[in-house]
């Protein structure tokens, strides 16, 4: 399939929506099965107050990925998935600039995330940096970054 940056589109993704059951079976495609995993509903419940984000190719939802509230200011991306079909198409980037823009012009400074190692440049060439050194999550190696969104990455925090 071919099919350029201009034609996909983010959005949020309203919970319960249609979108985001697509969403979910997304989620659980990429993320959950190989691991396995499945969702909890004491899980899904808690997903309400959390920003979703969809990318969609007409009404295919290509991309999924959601931001969790941690503290004033601060939200947590989390779960961020691309159909395999869709990989390398710039769809990750359009997500994380649009939720990026939304939580900073709602007030966010700060957005931290867990990274899988096999995802650490993509995160990087984002302008994320690493704050941790490697740990294991469900035995996939991880480290821990962040990025202010108010300014450089250097300044005082």
């Amino acid at each position: 399939m071919e099919n350029t940056a201009e034609e996909i589109r983010v959005e949020v993704v309203p919970f319960h929506s249609p979108a985001y059951k697509q969403a979910l079976g997304l989620r659980e495609r990429i993320l959950r099965k190989p691991l396995g995993l499945t969702f909890e509903p004491e899980e899904l419940a808690k997903e309400s107050d959390y920003l979703h984000l969809g990318a969609f190719v007409g009404e295919w939802l290509v991309g999924t990925m959601f931001f969790v509230p941690l503290d004033k200011g601060i939200f947590q991306m989390r779960q961020v998935a691309v159909d395999r079909q869709m990989r390398r198409k710039g769809i990750g980037k359009r997500m994380v600039e649009f939720g990026e823009t939304r939580l900073r012009n709602g007030g966010v400074h700060t957005i931290v995330l867990n990274a899988r190692l096999t995802a650490l440049p993509f995160y990087d060439a984002l302008g994320y940096r690493q704050i941790s050194g490697q740990y294991f999550d469900l035995g996939i190696p991880h480290v821990k970054m962040v990025k202010f969104l108010d300014g450089p990455i250097d300044g005082d925090r």
